[in-house]
């Protein structure tokens, strides 16, 4: 009776080794189509790894990236958010992932969330100099659409709506 229960236990650790060999297996494999810049199919390895464990957060994260990649941005943003949503994701995960976040949302000209998102990784992980760089940029660039706006209002308001024709009497 205890070898059947101690086969039992044996049994069930196997597996479970088994099982997190194969998500770590679609991601080192995902990991290698992502280094060729063959980014569609590392993104379906990465899936396949989440497939394997749903809550395999590397997995979620290079899905974020080769979203990014793909040029899918508010695709990746939503990947990274969910990242950062987790609460068992470490905090400097959850920091890259708002940076992701930031540029991809950058990308996506949503500027004042992308400013957000800077702020949050800087919340987690003050000394990233990279973040404040591109929060920097970020506020730099809403700036200047706030300026084009007003330009572009003063000049409809200088525009003339009709136009009155001076007739010349000889």
């Amino acid at each position: 009776m205890i070898r059947k229960g101690m086969f039992i236990i044996l049994f069930g650790l196997l597996c479970s080794l088994v099982n997190a060999q194969s998500e770590r297996k679609f991601v080192r494999k995902g990991n290698d189509s992502y280094e060729q810049k063959n980014y569609t199919d590392s993104e379906i390895k990465y899936r396949k790894a989440l497939d394997q464990k749903s809550d395999y957060y590397d997995a979620l994260y290079n899905i974020g990236d080769a979203l990014y990649k793909q040029k899918k941005y508010k695709e990746a943003a939503k990947q990274f958010q969910t990242i950062a949503n987790q609460s068992k994701v470490s905090e400097d995960l959850k920091a890259k992932a708002y940076h992701n976040m930031g540029n991809a949302l950058l990308k996506s000209k949503k500027l004042k969330e992308s400013i957000n998102a800077y702020k949050n990784a800087l919340k987690l992980n003050p000394k990233d100099i990279e973040t404040k760089h591109n929060l920097t940029y970020a506020m730099n660039q809403l700036q200047k659409q706030k300026k084009q706006q007003q330009k572009q209002q003063q000049n409809k308001k200088k525009t003339p709506t009709t136009i009155k024709r001076k007739t010349i009497i000889f």
